[in-house]
């Protein structure tokens, strides 16, 4: 088999970032997760530095510039996983990888928060062990959270960019995708008509709503 060689974890890592640390704008030859588990930190992604809620998840692909910067008050702590991927399971993978940066964002629930974070506690377990079948194991637990990832994403869990507070936009000749793209499209006369005389309104009024230069970057620390 040849598992490890075509899906394989490089790093994980639970981090702390310290008030005032950052990793400046920088990009690897792989790609990488990023999941905000508390703090403000800044997250540069998508050209741009924006402040996400906590467990909002990042996918950096491979070769794009991504930073980190924490100028509040708070320490943060995130979930790094870097790995690297044959170009047989990135076409596997294709409706996680060919999606935009801007689309490649999740806002995650309690319980997925869980099983990502479960998962990379077995990575990092398995990473640091020795052995062929740790390496198995190792492409196994990724496999299973790529999984995951794309199928969170399939069932509309993105984040749209626009909600998020943007700090400054990465450079000028980076230009986002429209935000009327992710807007609501207007209901027609006929559909209006049709809900009001078929469609009970909700008793309680509920509705549908929704970062190669590294400066030191806090104190990590394995599980």
């Amino acid at each position: 088999m040849a598992l490890p060689a075509a899906i394989s974890p490089l790093d994980v890592s639970r981090r702390t970032v310290a008030p005032g640390d950052v990793i400046d704008w920088h990009a690897h030859w792989h790609d990488e997760l990023c999941l905000v588990l508390d703090g403000t930190p800044i997250i540069g992604h998508a050209g741009s530095k924006l402040i996400p809620q906590d467990d909002t998840l990042f996918l950096f692909g491979e070769s794009e510039e991504h930073g980190v910067w924490n100028l509040g008050g708070a320490t943060a702590r995130l979930w790094l996983l870097e790995f690297r991927i044959n170009s047989d399971v990135r076409t596997d993978f294709r409706e996680l990888f060919d999606r935009t940066p801007e689309r490649r964002v999740l806002k995650l629930s309690a319980g997925q928060r869980h099983r990502f974070c479960s998962l990379c506690q077995k990575l990092a377990l398995e990473k640091d062990a020795t052995g062929s079948l740790s390496e198995f194991a190792a492409s196994a637990w990724l496999t299973l959270q790529l999984v995951d990832i794309t199928r969170w994403l399939s069932a509309n869990f993105e984040v749209d960019l626009a909600g998020l507070s943007t700090i400054r936009s990465r450079a000028n000749d980076f230009r986002s995708e429209s935000l009327s793209r992710f807007a609501p499209a207007p209901l027609s006369q006929t559909l209006r008509n049709f809900s009001a005389g078929n469609v009970d309104s909700p008793s309680d009024g509920s509705g549908q709503g929704a970062i190669a230069n590294q400066q030191p970057f806090g104190q990590r620390d394995r599980l």
